[in-house]
């Protein structure tokens, strides 16, 4: 099998994140045109006006069960991508993985709006930020799939900064290019992905600022777990 392209979630309809969302091991995707709307995605086209579905029948997906369970975790977090995706932009997301790594203790200075250099967040220990570990962030929002070269611009700029570490955080996620790369350099430079913000998100998001949680307001709730999942 040969994989054809990286494509974020957060990209599809909501109709098809919600049969994504299955709980069964093996499902279809019974929505209208999926399977052309799917391709599309894939070979980066747009669909066609008249493939996309309307909001009332986005809302009848909602209200159904017709394929399967929906697994809710999946579908909330679905949600709360979108959310962001819709409410941030660059320089905002920047300034969310500065407070998040504010939070962990880092004093931290982020780039203004505009060219920086290839550097987006500068973040040291103790009072002032001097102390190692001293960390150069660069952030990419919301963007594609980020490629090895952007990786490469990163150890240039831990060099010019004198940065024992370095972090890339990419939206969109990374190629494989990357991730081997990457690997060679585990004990300097660490990959976070949609994912992995979203995990460091919720870890710390009682110790975010009151503006970042009215923001991105966020509830935990509970649920059963059903048999076989615990």
């Amino acid at each position: 099998m040969k994989w054809k392209a990286e494509v974020s979630r957060a990209s599809f309809d909501k109709d098809l994140l919600y049969s994504f969302g299955s709980l069964l091991t093996v499902s279809s995707v019974n929505r209208e045109a999926a399977a052309e709307r799917i391709w599309n995605m894939v070979n980066g086209k747009k669909t066609p006006d008249t493939l996309t579905p309307s909001r009332t029948s986005v809302e009848t997906v909602e209200e159904s069960a017709e394929d399967s369970e929906i697994d809710l975790a999946r579908r909330a977090e679905d949600d709360i991508v979108s959310y962001m995706n819709r409410t941030l932009d660059g320089h905002d997301f920047a300034d969310l993985i500065t407070q998040l790594l504010e939070v962990q203790g880092y004093v931290s200075q982020s780039s203004s709006p505009g060219a920086d250099g290839g550097v987006d967040i500068l973040a040291g220990s103790g009072p002032l930020g001097f102390q190692e570990p001293r960390v150069c962030v660069q952030v990419k929002f919301p963007g594609g799939t980020v490629d090895v070269k952007i990786l490469r611009e990163l150890q240039g700029v831990m060099r010019r900064t004198k940065a024992e570490h370095g972090l890339l955080v990419s939206w969109g996620g990374f190629r494989q290019s990357v991730l081997k790369e990457a690997r060679d350099d585990h004990f300097y430079i660490r990959l976070w992905s949609e994912q992995d913000v979203l995990e460091q998100f919720y870890r710390h998001y009682d110790k975010l600022s009151e503006e970042w949680r009215v923001r991105i307001p966020l509830r935990r709730i509970w649920a059963l777990v059903s048999e076989g999942e615990g």
